[in-house]
C-alpha cells in the first residue's frame, strides 16, 4: 500500500514568499505608527504644566551677553540670533534663574520704580525670546500682522519693521495711574517670537516712545 503524502507536508516555506514579505512590512508599519504616537504623547506631556496648560519656553539668561564696546553697550544672544544696542547712557541687566526664563531689562538713568510697580519716572525697555510649542500660534500672529497692515481697524496696533521682519506693535497700557506701554512681537516660522516692550509714566511725553523706536531700529535678528 502506498502512503499518500499531503502536498503541504515537509515543504519549507520560502523566506522570499510574497505573503511573508507583506507580513514583515505590515509589522514594520505598525511598529512605526506606535513609535510616532508615543513620541507625540511624550512631546505633549513635556510641553504641558501640571495644570495641563501649554508651556511657553524662553531663552535662558545664560545665553545673553552684555558687552561694552566703543559704540556703547551691546547685548548678544548667539543661540537666538539676536543682537541689539542699549540706548546711550542707559543701564542694562539680564534677569532670570539659570536655565529658566531670561529677560534683558534696560533702564534710563533717571528711572524711579516703586517696589513691584511700573516706573513713576524714566523709561524701561525689555527684550526676551519666546518659544511656542505650536507653530500655529506664530502663524496666527503673522495673520494678525497682515490684517493690521491691510485694514488698520485697530488704532492700538500697527505694523512696524524690525531687522527687515514684519512685526506687530501694540499699545498695552495707557492709563494715568499706571502709565503707558508698548509691545512689539516678531514671529518666526519655527515657533520663535522675539518680544520687545517699553513702559513709562505719561509725564515722560514723547521721550520714551522715541527712545523705543530708536532701539527697534538698532535690532539685528538672524533667525537660526
Amino acid at each position: 500500500m502506498v502512503e499518500q503524502i499531503s502536498p503541504t507536508r515537509n515543504v519549507l516555506v520560502d523566506s522570499d514568499h510574497p505573503r511573508k514579505k507583506l507580513g514583515g512590512w505590515l509589522i514594520l508599519v505598525i511598529v512605526l505608527i506606535v513609535v510616532i504616537i508615543s513620541a507625540i504623547f511624550f512631546w505633549i506631556t513635556i510641553n504641558k504644566g501640571d495644570d495641563g496648560e501649554i508651556i511657553v519656553r524662553y531663552e535662558p539668561p545664560d545665553n545673553y551677553i552684555v558687552k561694552e564696546t566703543p559704540e556703547g553697550k551691546i547685548v548678544e544672544n548667539q543661540k537666538a540670533g539676536l543682537t541689539f544696542k542699549v540706548p546711550d547712557g542707559w543701564d542694562a541687566g539680564v534677569y532670570g534663574e539659570r536655565g529658566g526664563e531670561g529677560l534683558v531689562q534696560m533702564t534710563s538713568k533717571d528711572i524711579e520704580i516703586p517696589y513691584n510697580k511700573l516706573p513713576i519716572k524714566g523709561c524701561i525697555i525689555n527684550a526676551e525670546v519666546e518659544y511656542r510649542p505650536y507653530e500655529k500660534e506664530t502663524h496666527s500672529l503673522a495673520r494678525l500682522i497682515e490684517e493690521t497692515r491691510t485694514s488698520n481697524k485697530d488704532n492700538n496696533k500697527e505694523v512696524v519693521e524690525v531687522s527687515s521682519y514684519q512685526a506687530l506693535k501694540s499699545l498695552t497700557i495707557n492709563k494715568p495711574e499706571l502709565g503707558s506701554g508698548f509691545e512689539v512681537s516678531v514671529p518666526m516660522q519655527n515657533g520663535k517670537i522675539y518680544v520687545f516692550s517699553a513702559f513709562f509714566p505719561l509725564i515722560e511725553g514723547e521721550k520714551c516712545p522715541q527712545e523705543f523706536n530708536g532701539f527697534l531700529q538698532g535690532i539685528s535678528i538672524k533667525n537660526n
